[in-house]
């Protein structure tokens, strides 16, 4: 009986299959992973809609935000995140079951039933494609690299704002290590390490593109190669998000010492300059004549509060920032998704 299972069947189809359906598994447990963390996010977004502290361009001190609008930012990249994944995931239900192990196969197996008993949803109907395309594999590996290195850019911030000099982010104990000679010290490694991991998952992307490229349309060993390194930077996204959403739960953040620093390095000076505009002076005149007035040491500038009342739709005004994380949190509810 055994001899009969090898009939209309390829390994080379049967294992473009398995490796959409394992991929499947794994961008479910990242998009849960990733669910977890918005709502985090949300609810700490809510806890510090008054915490005002200064964003930074250029590494310099901009304008006047508030902690929790700083969250809500992490969380707009999170919903980018799962709307491209969204797309990928369509590509992953594609079945390519029955394409043999180029050009089909002579037996009459209905592509599309053997699909949906498999749990696809469509099917990838060139046979040759079906067997040897990897583009799935790319685009998916694509995407999650991109999230990681733009969310390497919040932990960085976090890591930046752990030191002494800025003092804004209390990390908890168990994200923190001190040195192996300096007991005084409180290094934020959980983050760090997660930051070296993002890069390795760039690399590993570029590893995946290497490998295909040089490949012919049409089944080689050397895809075997490749695959290794999707599941290393989807292994690498499931376990990262888990870690940050552990520290952004269970940090604390000065906003004392955030809201001093957005007082004494000008970070209302914008709004300042604006106010005097819709006053009825020209911005270029409003803006030059503030300037002066900063460096002779007499400006007098809007206060944090007064500043933070932008009606700009997302702006960081707290009232805003509740608005938008209360909306999201109608999300988090069971029974909510």
């Amino acid at each position: 009986v055994g001899g009969w299972v090898g009939l209309g069947r390829s390994r080379n189809d049967h294992v473009a299959a398995a490796i959409r359906l394992a991929a499947l598994r794994r961008v479910g447990a990242l998009r849960e992973g990733v669910r977890r963390l918005r709502c985090v996010l949300a609810e700490r977004a809510l806890q510090y809609a008054d915490c005002a502290m200064p964003s930074f361009t250029h590494f310099q001190p901009a304008q006047v935000v508030t902690f929790g609008h700083y969250l809500l930012a992490v969380d707009e990249l999170l919903a980018e995140f799962l709307h491209a994944l969204s797309g990928v995931e369509r590509l992953l239900l594609r079945s390519p079951l029955g394409a043999g192990p180029a050009g089909g196969v002579q037996t009459p197996v209905d592509r599309r039933r053997l699909g949906e008993l498999a749990g696809f949803v469509e099917v990838v109907e060139n046979t040759l494609y079906a067997s040897g395309g990897r583009f799935f594999a790319l685009a998916l590996a694509g995407v999650v690299a991109s999230f990681l290195a733009e969310l390497s850019r919040v932990v960085d911030d976090f890591i930046r704002w752990n030191s002494p000099e800025f003092g804004y982010v209390e990390a908890p104990g168990e994200h923190v290590s001190t040195s192996s000679i300096m007991p005084h010290k409180r290094n934020l490694v959980t983050l760090e390490v997660l930051r070296a991991r993002a890069g390795e998952a760039l690399g590993h992307y570029t590893a995946l593109g290497a490998v295909v490229m040089k490949v012919g349309l049409g089944y080689s060993l050397d895809l075997q190669e490749a695959t290794r390194h999707l599941w290393a930077v989807l292994d690498i996204a499931v376990e990262g998000v888990e870690v940050l959403r552990d520290f952004v739960e269970k940090m604390g953040f000065n906003c004392g010492r955030a809201r001093a620093d957005a007082e004494r390095f000008f970070t209302t000076s914008a709004d300042t300059a604006e106010r005097a505009s819709l006053a009825g002076k020209p911005f270029r005149t409003a803006y030059f004549e503030l300037a002066e007035a900063i460096k002779r040491g007499e400006a007098a500038l809007l206060p944090v509060e007064e500043a933070l009342r932008r009606p700009a739709l997302g702006s960081a005004n707290p009232e805003e920032v509740r608005r938008a994380a209360s909306r999201r949190l109608a999300f988090c509810r069971p029974g909510a998704l």
